[in-house]
């Protein structure tokens, strides 16, 4: 599944193949996995891996694969040389206010998803807030960031027009 712009909540069951996700800084293999991953391309990519893991490179260096785990954020930006280690996220956050999630039908994977959100809150680590821009930029800034800027064409006024 190629991803050029955009936000996707994707669960891949057990023994289902697995699938992949690109988009033009990064791609994701998964297999018994529920993810979201979301694709600004001059801005960021981000996946969040809700349950299992997933594998994830650079479409440069496909042999350079790391491993995302249940509750770890990555983000790449599109110029990327290499992946930035994965940061722990506030799962029980995203189950909690994240549109995919709460805006639709509960996910067949959701118990495994408050299962990962459990043992985050028992462990009482440091958890990074998923739903920070990490552009630090608005969704809107984003967004206009990464639409075409149009010249506008002015017409001489009446007055400087040539004869």
């Amino acid at each position: 599944m190629n991803l050029e712009s955009g936000a996707i909540l994707l669960r891949v069951p057990k023994d289902s193949g697995g699938a992949r996700i690109r988009s033009s800084a990064l791609t994701v293999g998964i297999t018994g996995t529920t993810v979201m991953f979301e694709s600004h391309p001059r801005n960021y990519s981000k996946l969040i891996v809700l349950e299992g893991s997933s594998q994830a490179w650079l479409p440069r260096h496909p042999g350079r694969k790391i491993t995302v785990h249940a509750g770890q954020m990555l983000v790449v930006k599109p110029d990327a040389a290499h992946l930035p280690d994965p940061v722990d996220i506030d799962e029980s956050l995203v189950l909690r206010t994240a549109t995919l999630i709460t805006e639709f039908s509960p996910l067949p994977s959701l118990d495994l998803m408050r299962s990962v959100a459990a043992d985050q809150k028992r462990s009482g680590g440091p958890l990074f807030n998923p739903l920070v821009d990490p552009t630090g930029m608005g969704a809107r800034d984003v967004n206009a960031s990464t639409r075409p800027q149009l010249t506008p064409h002015r017409t001489p006024s009446e007055g400087q027009r040539k004869p």
